[in-house]
């Protein structure tokens, strides 16, 4: 009967909400607080369960409501769940907007809670502010000392921010707990690895990728830890294990998969630009190589020197890659190294010189990204 009773009729409003709350009728609900949380009546509860039932289809209208929630009974869990879906949503300006209105009294009582510190934290990150980001963070350490979420936001915001002369004594302040909780190990590794205690880097990601070996992205993060200390075969390893696990997500290998999370899509980017595991670089030399064998002439003997020289600027061997160009260019005064090659090299090797003739006597013809990148370096 909902369409013959009118707006101004809260209890029966209130009642059909109740019913179809409890009856998992959820569009019905949704409809019936809708017309009824407005009122004085209307209960915190009765709020709860409509932010509920709009944040499936619609998150920003949801936010939109917990706030106001927040606003009428001061509940300060519907505020955090307003601030956490606008951050998930990445709406920065509704962000600034709730702690515009939220300035003065209302911050300082706020301010009391560690994880109202730590989301205004990451806002201030976001915005580049990372003093008053580094200042919020402080805080809710010293109010929640204890806390995982808290020490691991601390750990990471150094990290990212490169401020590694703070993370030893973070580090051994917490060690004992971190030696003991699944939570702290890729921190931990990182932590290593931003120091240059790769060793130690090896050790925390050992423990993560046993805990959980279906993290591709740690996998590679492990790897180049294994490679900084000298274990070569085993950063393979890792690599192909990772690639493996993308492979059987992603049957088809494609740069971007909507379907993957951004985790896994920075892996398999990764994986893609090194060519690794198996060096398809390589690969393609050889077998270009191969069937370029025997063919009469100059043009096959150059295109296989630019082939070689290709996978020698991918894999970043650019010292191989000024000597190739030295052995099968320089002392043939009828070849040219190409523009791309010598270019790319002398960047990675801060060949001035070179780079200075480059950019003199063939700046047109050199490709846009290593003219503009030569011209910065000079």
């Amino acid at each position: 009967h909902q369409h013959q009773v009118p707006a101004k009729a809260m209890a029966y409003w209130q009642l059909l909400g109740q019913v179809a709350w409890e009856t998992r009728t959820y569009d019905v609900a949704k409809s019936a607080y809708a017309q009824y949380v407005g009122q004085p009546e209307a209960t915190l509860e009765d709020w709860y369960r409509l932010i509920f039932l709009v944040r499936q289809e619609h998150p920003a209208q949801a936010a939109d409501l917990a706030f106001q929630a927040y606003k009428r009974f001061k509940a300060v869990e519907q505020l955090l769940l307003a601030l956490g879906v606008y951050a998930e949503l990445g709406d920065t300006e509704a962000q600034a907007r709730v702690y515009a209105e939220l300035r003065g009294v209302a911050t300082d009582s706020l301010a009391k809670d560690s994880r109202f510190l730590l989301m205004r934290a990451q806002f201030h990150q976001r915005q580049k502010k990372s003093e008053l980001a580094w200042a919020d963070y402080r805080q809710a350490l010293k109010q929640a000392p204890k806390n995982t979420e808290v020490v691991l936001a601390n750990l990471w915001f150094l990290i990212d921010g490169q401020r590694v002369e703070l993370l030893p004594a973070l580090m051994h302040a917490y060690g004992a707990l971190a030696g003991a909780d699944p939570a702290f190990w890729q921190a931990y590794a990182a932590a290593s690895q931003a120091l240059e205690r790769h060793r130690e880097a090896v050790f925390w990601y050992a423990k993560a990728a046993r805990h959980n070996p279906n993290d591709p992205l740690m996998l590679l993060n492990y790897a180049d830890a294994l490679e900084r200390t000298d274990q070569h075969g085993m950063a393979d390893r890792m690599r192909r294990h990772a690639w493996l696990q993308l492979k059987q997500k992603s049957p088809q290998a494609q740069p971007v998969q909507a379907a993957m999370p951004n985790q896994e899509l920075l892996a398999l980017a990764r994986l893609r630009l090194m060519d690794q595991p198996g060096d398809a670089g390589l690969a393609l030399v050889r077998q270009w190589v191969s069937q370029m064998r025997g063919l009469p002439g100059a043009p096959a003997t150059e295109q296989t020197a630019v082939l070689v020289l290709g996978w020698a600027i991918v894999k970043e061997q650019f010292s191989n890659a000024r000597a190739w160009m030295w052995s099968r260019y320089a002392r043939q005064s009828q070849l040219a190294p190409p523009l791309w090659g010598d270019s790319q090299t002398a960047l990675q090797l801060h060949e001035t010189q070179t780079m200075d003739r480059l950019l003199t006597r063939h700046g047109e013809a050199l490709p846009i990204y290593n003219r503009y990148d030569t011209a910065y370096e000079l």
